[in-house]
């Protein structure tokens, strides 16, 4: 992030800013942000989010966070605001993003918000976002693993660093095309036995 993103010390030294990012999903972006305008000496830091608070995962696809890693799962937006350091977190309300998009499309009259609401278009079975959490958790540790695995076999090959990296991003998006597979399948499996 500080890589990405260099603010000028002019722009912020003792100044309340308003910081906008379209989306806050587990927060070390945002943290990372607000930590960097307050070593810039602003001195007062608000947040605002183009989108409403995500707080529940999206079972359709969209690798979001576990439901305990979303910072705003069970928070108020004050929570958040401590979360992430900021003085204020403003989000942008459903209703108002819904009057937005469909004001370009009049035939459009609702949309899939179950990462905002919980509630899903599709339904969702019971138990599914617990058995979500727990495949996931496997997933991760097992993608921890062999990830330590394969840098210990190409340390001892004698590969370079950037080598290492370059092979270690290819197994994961191969390993993320098999998870995002096996979820389905899940999911499928979970469903025919509700």
């Amino acid at each position: 992030m500080r890589r990405k993103l260099n603010p000028m010390e002019m722009e912020f030294y003792g100044k309340s800013v308003l910081l906008v990012d379209d989306s806050i999903v587990r927060g070390t972006t945002s943290r990372e942000i607000v930590q960097m305008a307050r070593e810039k000496g602003a001195r007062k830091v608000y947040f605002a989010s183009c989108a409403p608070a995500i707080r529940y995962p999206h079972i359709h696809g969209i690798d979001l966070a576990d439901t305990r890693e979303l910072v705003a799962h069970g928070r108020t937006s004050e929570q958040v605001a401590m979360e992430i350091g900021a003085d204020m977190v403003i989000y942008q309300t459903l209703e108002d993003l819904k009057k937005c998009v469909s004001g370009f499309n009049k035939d459009i009259i609702d949309f899939e918000a179950g990462v905002f609401t919980g509630e899903y278009v599709t339904g969702c079975p019971p138990h599914y976002l617990e058995h979500l959490e727990k495949l996931r958790g496997v997933h991760a540790r097992t993608k921890q693993l062999e990830k330590r695995k394969t840098l210990e076999a190409l340390s001892l090959n004698g590969s370079e660093e950037h080598e290492i990296g370059s092979l270690v991003e290819d197994e994961h998006i191969q390993h993320k095309a098999a998870e995002d597979i096996s979820l389905i399948n899940a999911a499928t499996e979970v469903g025919s036995r509700v």
